[in-house]
């Protein structure tokens, strides 16, 4: 179980068409995207519907045109916690086994039942000279469930990303040749902003 959770706790880059899905207790809302030849992506169609319920689910997928392209499932921010951290001096590969030790007294439930991830910021961000990290962490029962949901959905899940990550891909569309690019997300909960810069998250706050 824990292997094909940690498949889908990740990113993944050079996919062509795609849906994204991206369910809170306050709305669920789908989107179908497609490549162009200038490299950003049309939008061929987009529902949401103002309540979390599954019939809600159901209602946004429904005005989806195919339900064959790979899936993004984005989680709900409440599902989650973005942890910066100092980089463990060990080797590639033990590298999130580390950071599973490091985050262990970071978190409010045991670490055995953590779903985690690992992104590098970049040296400029870091003010200082250490190698830090983010570790993003979450219940491994969340994640599961938003597996079942999709699958059970019949769409072809790909990938379990975060709002952060998923706003990064869309400000790296916004940048210009010589500067990176300030993206800020409103909700009713808060708020996200973030700077990227050649597709390098540099910051992420959520206010």
């Amino acid at each position: 179980m824990r292997s094909k959770l940690l498949a889908y706790f990740t990113r993944r880059r050079g996919v062509t068409s795609q849906i994204g899905v991206f369910a809170t207790p306050a709305g669920v809302g789908a989107a179908e995207v497609t490549p162009r030849a200038n490299g950003k992506p049309l939008l061929g169609r987009c529902s949401y519907e103002a309540d979390g319920s599954p019939d809600a689910f159901a209602r946004a997928l429904s005005r989806l045109t195919s339900r064959r392209a790979p899936t993004i499932s984005v989680l709900d921010p409440a599902g989650y916690r973005l942890l910066p951290i100092e980089a463990p001096d060990v080797p590639a590969d033990e590298l999130r086994a580390a950071v599973r030790w490091r985050v262990k007294d970071l978190i409010d439930f045991h670490v055995d039942d953590a779903v985690i991830d690992v992104f590098e910021m970049p040296r400029q961000a870091r003010g200082g000279p250490h190698r830090m990290l983010y570790a993003v962490t979450a219940r491994a029962d969340v994640v599961k469930r938003e597996i079942d949901r999709i699958e059970n959905a019949g769409l072809k899940l790909e990938v379990v990303d975060i709002p952060e990550l998923s706003l990064r891909n869309i400000a790296t569309l916004l940048e210009s040749e010589q500067r990176g690019a300030a993206l800020l997300y409103l909700s009713e909960r808060g708020s996200t902003l973030l700077l990227v810069r050649q597709g390098v998250l540099y910051l992420a706050r959520y206010i």
